[in-house]
């Protein structure tokens, strides 16, 4: 391997220099794919907040072009914090929050705390972003905290509706209650003025806090996205600090209905959370995901590969003085036989495949990504288990196993204690075991096994220094992985 290349990856969108976190403003708007990011460029461990932004014809091939959207009015002055963006009349349209912390004593969640919706026009998507306010604390419930933000904005028979996640105030709704998680939903008939008309939550708090939510139908399945911050580990469910995933809602569901918005006795209620919320990665770097739908109607989602106030790190591209990633872009679809989502890789990303290799893959640290595949007719029915041990030049890095113990299914991603920087153990429950693709891009690893139905996202790292070239992958069990390099 060459020494002197470093652990920055090659077809995943990163920050230049300095610290990437929530992808914002996806879309695809006049042949191209714009994606916006949470962005602080001074420091890879996060400071200051505006948006970055790339473009791509393929969602491969990226050109940075530029600090979009910076911190500059009084309604933002401490962040452009994350939003969305919608596509109209040939215009963009870009709806974020403006974070404001006040002077003096204040802990930010009750107090403090400034949560403005701000609207960006632009002509074309790169230039001339005019921002207007049309959003504050005063226009959300009285009985939210300080914390609202996160619009996610679409269009659906010829209104506007946007959600914003937020988090109730337990001792303004019941004075022996706690915190609770929930989104806002609003209405608007020009784009700029909204009405809030309704809030969904849950009986029992799901989380102290809902983040980054968002809204979509596909094949006839209401979805509701978000990002609950506050569950316990429940077994297999939950391993993270903080969640990504998705309710799936009831088929009379109408994100149109309208409640008393200021009324803490007239909410949507989400019956057994438990039961219909689904994890959209189960591996350790997923958080703060957004959709967007491309020209061919597919809803895309792609994750912010991080995950905030972790126990684990990555300190070796802080040293390289930047830190993250997101995501490869995923198309959502509809699983056949079950109330659930799939995601897998945008397709394009099959077109640079090569010719497969053997497990032993040369040069390693120069090649742009690895694409490992079984298919289902290899593995569906298996009788024992799969190991697939990753390492570089001796140095154990990370393995994947697929075990089958009392009629159960497990998929497991286990990182070599220097390679994961803390990062242990993830297992998920797999419904077959079958069709599974590992997606290797020098220090990411993103796992997709049963059509898309369990995910697993996870950075890693080796020694530099010690690398010889070689990257080796072992594989044991009835899996025949096929290996191929593609060439972008």
């Amino acid at each position: 391997m060459n020494k002197d290349k470093n652990f920055r990856l090659q077809y995943h969108i990163m920050p230049p220099v300095g610290w990437l976190n929530d992808p914002n403003g996806l879309s695809k708007y006049r042949g191209k794919y714009h994606a916006f990011f949470q962005y602080s460029p001074d420091n890879p461990n996060g400071g200051r907040k505006l948006w970055g932004h790339y473009i791509s014809d393929d969602y491969v091939h990226f050109e940075y072009v530029g600090e979009s959207l910076e911190p500059d009015k009084p309604y933002d002055k401490n962040g452009v914090y994350s939003g969305s963006a919608l596509i109209e009349d040939d215009k963009m349209f870009l709806y974020y929050t403006g974070n404001v912390k006040q002077e003096g004593d204040h802990d930010f969640t009750y107090s403090g705390r400034e949560a403005n919706t701000v609207l960006v026009t632009t002509p074309d998507g790169m230039s001339g972003f005019e921002k207007q306010l049309i959003m504050t604390n005063d226009d959300y419930p009285d009985f939210y905290t300080c914390h609202v933000r996160d619009p996610k904005v679409w269009k659906k028979d010829n209104n506007y509706y946007m959600v914003q996640g937020g988090r109730l105030n337990g001792k303004k709704l019941n004075p022996e209650s706690v915190d609770k998680g929930a989104v806002l939903t609003f209405e608007s008939m020009d784009m700029k003025k909204w009405n809030c008309i309704s809030n969904i939550s849950t009986v029992k708090p799901f989380g102290y806090m809902w983040e980054c939510p968002d809204y979509m139908e596909i094949s006839g399945l209401k979805v509701l996205g978000l990002c609950p911050q506050g569950l316990e580990t429940k077994g297999l469910k939950y391993q993270n600090i903080y969640q990504a995933g998705y309710f799936v809602l009831g088929d009379d569901f109408d994100i149109k209905r309208r409640c008393r918005p200021d009324s803490e006795e007239d909410f949507i209620i989400i019956d057994n959370p438990d039961e219909v919320f689904y994890e959209w990665d189960y591996g350790f770097d997923f958080y703060a995901p957004q959709t967007f739908t491309d020209d061919d109607g597919n809803i895309i989602i792609v994750g912010w590969a991080g995950i905030p106030d972790a126990d684990y790190d990555n300190e070796p591209t802080v040293l390289e003085g930047w830190q993250h990633a997101l995501t490869f872009p995923r198309v959502i679809s509809r699983s056949k036989d079950e109330r659930k989502l799939l995601c897998n890789p945008l397709p394009t990303i099959l077109e640079f495949r090569g010719d497969s290799n053997e497990e032993k893959i040369e040069n390693y640290g120069q090649v742009s990504l690895i694409v490992s595949e079984c298919s289902d007719t290899e593995i569906k029915d298996i009788s024992g288990d799969i190991y697939i041990n990753f390492s570089s030049s001796d140095e154990e890095l990370f393995e994947i196993n697929i075990t089958k113990n009392n009629n159960e299914i497990h998929l497991s991603l286990k990182m070599d204690e220097k390679a994961g920087r803390g990062r242990d153990k993830r297992s998920v429950t797999l419904k077959h075991g079958d069709n599974l693709r590992i997606l290797l891009d020098v220090s990411m690893v993103e796992i997709f096994a049963d059509d898309g139905e369990a995910v697993m996202t996870s950075r890693f790292y080796f020694d530099k220094e010690k690398s010889e070239g070689t990257f080796d992958m072992t594989v044991k069990g009835n899996c025949n992985l096929k290996t191929y390099i593609l060439n972008i």
